[in-house]
């Protein structure tokens, strides 16, 4: 077909195409919803799409799960998120991987109901108060129970769900976890045949007398010989085998073996040989541009631990001298003592007389 074909009908075939485009941006958003639904969207709400032993769920059911599924999720990690914010670390699992699946599918509602009643079969109880604890631990005292039920019944308005349907999918979901929880706790641990066993090669003793035997007495009593041939052919059967004196059979393999040859020389000795090529310019010239290695740290004073100033600081050395008193000295006066003065509540600074008499004032 040539490109005349193409020119001819080109009017005809823009039509067409404009068309189909249309179907198909009118139609198109229809049919994918409806194959990622498979064809969920035209079931009626009362049929039953999912059953497990002991329950039941259509499709109104499912589909009231998810959104308040969707809801719990939501707010649980928002409490976690504030709880960061805060500066706060949540104490019990939340959101993600060994508490509350994030998923929302179809499979892991289900999943949630069954397990929670299987713990309803194990009487296993969530009460408000558990609910409430467990949002208190999450939010690491950052938050009251009252400001995380108000937060729980903002979440649910832009669903129309009532803040106890959301605390009730909060319930759901910690059941399942507890359910889960408990048949993970014995995977990974030891049967109780295996730990017998393990004990029994640990602590097990046995009291025996052992009476040698050697082989060489019983010789003598061998009258017959074996053949070359049948040597060989014992020799064969075991060259491969290691030698174990615990086995009953013999090995004629030799071990592997290694020889080599070392040097060993006196370092001490090698030292003092060569201290006398060694004159003391070099050691002096080596000093002198390595001296920053030979500092010695000062040694720290001793002190009893436990004789500490106030301040954390060990008391000084004691002083030899005695220390200098604030009082003048005494000194006689050539005539007449003054009359005692009270002091105005100060102490006089401490000046030594310079040798003359005070005079006496009047007080």
């Amino acid at each position: 077909m040539s490109l005349s074909f193409f020119r001819k009908y080109q009017g005809a075939m823009l039509i067409v195409f404009g068309i189909l485009l249309m179907i198909v941006f009118t139609m198109g958003d229809v049919v994918s919803r409806f194959g990622n639904n498979g064809g969920r969207n035209l079931v009626s709400p009362t049929t039953v799409v999912a059953t497990w032993r002991g329950g039941k769920a259509n499709e109104s059911q499912l589909r009231t799960w998810r959104t308040r599924y969707i809801t719990m999720v939501r707010f649980v990690s928002e409490v976690e998120r504030k709880t960061r914010l805060a500066k706060g670390n949540p104490q019990v699992r939340g959101v993600g991987y060994g508490g509350i699946p994030q998923n929302a599918n179809e499979l892991e509602l289900v999943r949630q109901q069954m397990l929670a009643s299987k713990a309803a079969e194990m009487g296993i109880v969530i009460t408000k108060e558990a609910i409430g604890d467990y949002l208190v631990k999450l939010s690491d005292n950052t938050m009251t129970r009252s400001s995380l039920v108000e937060m729980a019944a903002e979440m649910g308005k832009d669903n129309n769900i009532s803040q106890t349907a959301v605390l009730d999918q909060l319930r759901t979901a910690l059941l399942a976890q507890n359910v889960r929880m408990l048949a993970q706790s014995g995977m990974g641990s030891v049967p109780p045949e295996a730990a017998w066993e393990y004990f029994n090669r640990l602590n097990r003793r046995v009291t025996a007398e052992l009476y040698p035997v050697s082989v060489d007495s019983f010789l003598a009593e061998i009258t017959e010989k074996p053949t070359e041939k049948q040597l060989l052919a014992f020799y064969e059967k075991h060259k491969s085998d290691y030698e174990n004196p615990t086995s009953a059979t013999p090995g004629f393999r030799t071990r592997p073996r290694a020889k080599f040859d070392y040097i060993k020389f006196d370092y001490e000795k090698f030292l003092e040989s060569e201290m006398d090529n060694i004159d003391e310019a070099e050691v002096l010239e080596y000093y002198e541009k390595n001296k920053d290695f030979f500092i010695q740290a000062p040694k720290p004073e001793t002190t009893d631990p436990d004789n500490f100033e106030p301040d954390g600081t060990p008391p000084g050395p004691e002083e030899t001298t005695e220390p200098e008193t604030t009082e003048p000295e005494a000194t006689e006066p050539k005539a007449t003592e003054p009359e005692a003065t009270e002091p105005e509540g100060t102490e006089p600074e401490a000046t030594e007389p310079e040798g003359t008499e005070p005079e006496a004032t009047e007080p």
